[in-house]
Formats: structure tokens, C-alpha cells, sequence
């Protein structure tokens, strides 16, 4: 069932609003966790990144720097499993509902509880790249200054 909205000047029925309303999660869902999944790759690069760089003599702030650098790989991963967990757990509850044809129910849901849990999925979503960016940003200093202190020695 294809609407096309620009050519009729009528307001779609509500059937046709509750697939377009679904379709649009849908859609909204699938770049979520094509995004996760960019996150979750990217902070196992990261970690594999920093397990590699690490060296068995390394002593001082280069173990302390590769180690900050893999703790916060290992927070990014747990959060981008966070928000996927609330997103699913949304998800969920929104089938449930629209399967039993509650759709004020499901409409009350998207308004006060689907917007909060959208914000606690967005939020673990944030951290989880704010920790990838600051690990690479220290184990860039780390090895910045590991590689400048062995030319001057």
C-alpha cells in the first residue's frame, strides 16, 4: 500500500497514519542500529587498536594511558549494549500494543513513556561515543609522547 502525499490533497485516513506512523519507527529503528553498530565497531577497533600498541615493557603513563584507553573502549561497548537494550525493550512494548489494537495506548506511549525511553537509548547512544573519542584521543597522546620521548632519549 503505496501513499504518495504529494499528489492528493487529502489527509491520509487513520489506518494510512498508523502505517506511515509505523513505517516511520521502522525506519528510525534501522538507522539506530546501523549507527550501534558503527559505535560498537568502532570501539572494537579501538580496543584491538590499544591491545596492539601496548607494549610488555611499557611502564609509567604509557600502561596507565593504553589502560585508560581499553577501560574506556570496554564503556563504549557496554553502552552501545545499553541502548540497543532499551530500544529493543521499546520496540517490544510498541508490538505488543499495536498487535492488540490499542492504539490510544500506544499513542499515550509515544508520548510520555516512548520519549523517555528514546532519551535514555540516546543518552547511552552519547556516551558510548564520547568514550570512543576520548580513548583515541589519549591513546593519541599516549603514543604522541611515547614516540617523542624516544627520539629525545
Amino acid at each position: 500500500m503505496a501513499l504518495d502525499l504529494k499528489t492528493t490533497d487529502r489527509l491520509p485516513s487513520s489506518e494510512q497514519q498508523w502505517h506511515l506512523a509505523l513505517a516511520q519507527l521502522q525506519a528510525a529503528d534501522r538507522a539506530a542500529n546501523g549507527l550501534r553498530a558503527l559505535l560498537f565497531l568502532a570501539a572494537g577497533t579501538l580496543l584491538v587498536v590499544s591491545f596492539s600498541l601496548l607494549r610488555a615493557d611499557a611502564k609509567g603513563p604509557a600502561l596507565w594511558g593504553h589502560g585508560a584507553s581499553i577501560g574506556l573502549c570496554l564503556v563504549a561497548i557496554y553502552c552501545v549494549v545499553k541502548g540497543f537494550r532499551f530500544q529493543s525493550e521499546q520496540s517490544a512494548q510498541r508490538c505488543k500494543l499495536l498487535q492488540a489494537g490499542n492504539y490510544d495506548g500506544y499513542a499515550q506511549y509515544e508520548g510520555v513513556i516512548g520519549s523517555l525511553r528514546s532519551r535514555q537509548s540516546g543518552f547511552w547512544d552519547r556516551c558510548a561515543l564520547w568514550s570512543i573519542v576520548v580513548a583515541f584521543a589519549v591513546l593519541l597522546f599516549v603514543k604522541v609522547t611515547v614516540t617523542a620521548a624516544a627520539i629525545h632519549v
